[in-house]
């Protein structure tokens, strides 16, 4: 569950409920100072309201506890509103809150632009989520959504098995960062096969790339091993003589 407090002197809150993930229903409170005692008490301020959802997680209706539509809002491939508005709600495309003032939208890691399409900064990531240090899901917004604003996940239900809770998002994390580091070889692969046919253009030549050298303890256990077997041939050699 997610609250929100607002309002003067703190007196508005707002119980956002999820599952999977995803948000499901809202609850809103007064706030109300008992006079007998230093304690405040909570009191709902209607009943609960339910949201719906289309298959890109993205948030699409809002009814109340008697299912009577409150809100509806449609939205473009890349997340921009045709239909309604975001009054009712902060959160909308992908399920991702927005910021009715600046008109953008909040992911974990970046900020993202629902107009242009784009993030308004680079991936902190870098190449590994894509040469397009901006670009939002490989342009490809119908199939692909990006939870944290890092790399993209094929689906909804990516997602879903990636970070079942807000408490897996620390596992959907990791699991970024270990293919992150599982990218990098073949990121410098790559590099060097550019460079060496960039070179190859002024310096014809066979090219040979190995980027997994031999780790430095082995070389030094293998020269020990042919001083051992140097001094074991002499000593051969002297017997024998």
């Amino acid at each position: 569950m997610l609250q929100e407090i607002t309002g003067r002197n703190n007196r508005n809150i707002t119980a956002y409920y999820l599952a999977n993930g995803q948000l499901v229903a809202r609850q809103e409170y007064n706030v109300r100072k008992v006079k007998s005692h230093s304690r405040y008490r909570h009191r709902p301020r209607g009943r609960l309201e339910y949201y719906a959802h289309d298959g890109l997680g993205s948030i699409v209706a809002l009814t109340d506890h008697r299912g009577k539509l409150r809100n509806q809002v449609r939205y473009d491939v890349y997340g921009g509103l045709v239909v309604g508005d975001l009054n009712e709600t902060p959160y909308g495309f992908t399920g991702k809150r927005f910021d009715v003032e600046s008109g953008l939208y909040h992911f974990h890691f970046r900020k993202y632009d629902p107009v242009t399409g784009v993030w308004t900064t680079e991936d902190p990531i870098r190449v590994a989520g894509g040469i397009n240090l901006y670009g939002y899901v490989r342009n490809d917004p119908v199939n692909w959504i990006d939870f944290f604003g890092l790399d993209p996940f094929s689906g909804v239900k990516d997602v879903m098995r990636v970070s079942p809770t807000f408490k897996g998002d620390v596992e959907a994390i990791e699991r970024i960062a270990n293919e992150v580091v599982d990218k990098i070889p073949e990121i410098i692969k790559k590099g060097l096969e550019l460079a060496y046919d960039i070179g190859s253009l002024f310096f014809p030549g066979p090219k040979t790339i190995n980027l997994q050298p031999q780790p430095i303890f082995e070389k030094v256990l293998n020269q020990e091993k042919q001083s051992a077997k140097s001094e074991k041939v002499s000593e051969d050699d002297e017997y024998s003589t």
